[in-house]
């Protein structure tokens, strides 16, 4: 460990942890914080920003399916950095990078590319969370477009477009629900609010209707 008497002179940090106010550290905090005013005013590029964070968010998306392809594709990044920063042989990036690549979220699918594979865990658990509720395998089948009686998804993979097919069923039927007329809200629109809920051209009942709903949870 670095002792106080250690730490280098013309430096902030020698200035801050050894208390030193010899006219090179005095010099070297100066210098930071005219820095520090044009990086709020927008004048400079504010300094980097530690990588650890999204080193680990991006060997998290990998595990889940979302490799370094998939993360150029929707960020539009360099491949060759963004595997620099999940190997970890990038230790510093820029904060705007880092909002980038942490905003990235393994369940969003509509951001993701459709032919993708994903974890199947999220998608099976609607559709149990389904067959919970009375719907038999025949149904969710017919309901998701398949000409059999059986759900032809595989267990530990799905692809993207096939897990936004089962979400949107999920949503459809068993998402927000009118606390009026029990059908979900995906029914009513302000120009067709709920039937119970007064006149139907009054949008005070459609949003009525908004309010009194209930959310189904997932988790």
């Amino acid at each position: 460990m670095t002792t106080r008497s250690e730490i280098e002179h013309g430096t902030r940090k020698r200035y801050c942890q050894s208390k030193c106010r010899c006219v090179l550290c005095r010099a070297a905090n100066a210098a930071y914080y005219h820095k520090r005013k044009k990086w709020v005013r927008g004048l400079a590029e504010p300094p980097l920003a530690d990588a650890e964070e999204v080193t680990r968010h991006l060997r998290g998306l990998r595990s889940k399916g979302i490799g370094e392809r998939t993360v150029e594709e929707i960020t539009g990044l360099a491949r060759s950095s963004i595997h620099k920063i999940l190997t970890g042989e990038t230790r510093r990036v820029k904060p705007e990078t880092a909002l980038v690549i942490l905003g990235l979220d393994a369940d969003d699918l509509d951001r993701l590319p459709a032919g993708l594979l994903i974890s199947a865990k999220p998608t099976w658990k609607r559709i149990e969370r389904m067959m919970d509720k009375g719907w038999s395998r025949t149904r969710i089948a017919r309901a998701l477009g398949y000409k059999g009686r059986e759900i032809q998804l595989d267990r530990k993979r799905v692809s993207v477009e096939n897990a936004r097919r089962v979400r949107d069923l999920y949503a459809l039927h068993f998402g927000i629900r009118c606390a009026l007329c029990g059908e979900p809200l995906a029914f009513h629109s302000l120009l067709e609010p709920c039937w119970k809920g007064g006149d139907r051209g009054s949008s005070r009942s459609a949003g009525a209707a908004v309010r009194v709903g209930r959310v189904v949870p997932l988790g």
